[in-house]
């Protein structure tokens, strides 16, 4: 299964609370994998593991240039989501 969302905008990027965001209390009654988790200036993908099923999350978004601190990010972020079953280590 995959979740698509429509690119939306942001007042500033703050990926902890894309989960939140994007997923609401959907979540509830899942377990986060962390061995799924990333961050970054750009981005954050995430993952939740649930009777045999993983669901994977993305989120991106412009993080800005270190380098010119006068180049203003575009606000826009977009995210996916995508679910498998039959994980192999959770039997």
């Amino acid at each position: 299964m995959t979740l698509g969302l429509a690119p939306a905008r942001r007042a500033s990027p703050r990926a902890g609370s894309l989960a939140a965001t994007l997923l609401g209390s959907a979540l509830r009654g899942w377990q986060e994998e962390v061995n799924h988790s990333a961050d970054g200036p750009d981005g954050t993908l995430f993952a939740y593991v649930r009777d045999g099923v993983i669901c994977i999350f993305e989120g991106r978004w412009d993080g800005g240039d270190d380098s010119d601190p006068s180049v203003k990010p575009d606000d826009e972020y977009k995210g996916a989501g995508h679910c498998a079953a039959g994980l192999p280590w959770q039997d």
